[in-house]
């Protein structure tokens, strides 16, 4: 059986599970229990961690999380004997800095998979978890292990160009609380239990260019309108992709022309072993 230890961090909100003699640290956000407010960020570090908080607060039964449990079980089958022959690649960056035209751009060029997180399975869930704060971690958390789920399978015969991961995941997180872990802090390091990226790339673009970018679109969430008025937020996220290890987060100067960014990141990704 399982035993929840919750406690809380100056930066982020953490709870350690103890099952069978191992420990993992992970995220537990309710304020009834934990007696925060809801701007603490919370971070997953396994998925047990996850499985483990939707038990507690007794979650199973919602549609939407019962809907992505569903997914992960069968897919957890379907490539148990799956064998990664061919690298992930991760790309990562504020809206703006062309990582979707970049994306697609590099996939083409080396005969890779384009894939992003959340899988776009769940499209129709995303609103829904987006309005409610106390599971929407779970959403973007669980989402990870899925995708990554899938990508084993394709991993097995061909390269995946990632449109954002766990990084991603942690960094919006962490930006919530107005000041970052240290670096080195535990926070920062890969899951053990998820799967790792070959290379992770961040496309850095000033935030002139990125603005002029984005003029044309609408701003459908809180966190976009964030990012765009809230230069503290932003700088946070920047500097959580910098604080990231194993695999640390290598950076792109996105402001370049988009063939030189294209050119820039073959370059790197050639030399992947």
């Amino acid at each position: 059986m399982n035993k929840l230890l919750v406690g809380v961090s100056p930066f982020y909100i953490f709870a350690i599970s103890r099952h069978k003699s191992r420990q993992c640290v992970f995220n537990c956000f309710t304020e009834r229990s934990i007696g925060v407010t809801a701007n603490m960020p919370v971070i997953y570090k396994s998925l047990q961690s996850i499985l483990d908080i939707i038990d507690q607060n007794k979650w199973n039964d919602k549609f939407e999380i019962k809907t992505m449990l569903k997914e992960y079980d069968n897919l957890k089958l379907s490539s148990s004997q799956v064998t990664k022959k061919f690298p992930l690649i991760v790309i990562e960056g504020l809206d703006g800095c062309g990582k979707t035209s970049t994306t697609k751009q590099i996939s083409k060029k080396i005969g890779a998979w384009l894939h992003c997180t959340p899988p776009k399975m769940f499209d129709n869930l995303r609103p829904y978890f987006d309005g409610h704060p106390e599971i929407r971690g779970i959403f973007y958390s669980l989402g990870n292990y899925i995708a990554s789920l899938e990508m084993m399978k394709i991993l097995e015969t061909q390269p995946v160009i990632l449109d954002r991961f766990w990084h991603s995941t942690v960094a919006y997180a962490l930006a919530q609380s107005g000041t970052l872990p240290p670096k080195g802090d535990e926070v920062y390091e890969w899951p053990m239990d998820l799967l790792k990226p070959d290379a992770v790339y961040f496309l850095n673009v000033n935030e002139g260019e990125r603005l002029k970018r984005i003029s044309g679109r609408q701003m459908h969430t809180e966190q976009e309108k964030c990012i765009a008025n809230d230069s503290t937020f932003r700088n946070n996220i920047i500097e959580a992709y910098r604080n990231m290890k194993n695999p640390e987060v290598q950076f792109i100067d996105g402001n370049q022309s988009f063939i030189s960014v294209v050119d820039t990141l073959l370059k790197k990704i050639q030399l992947i072993k």
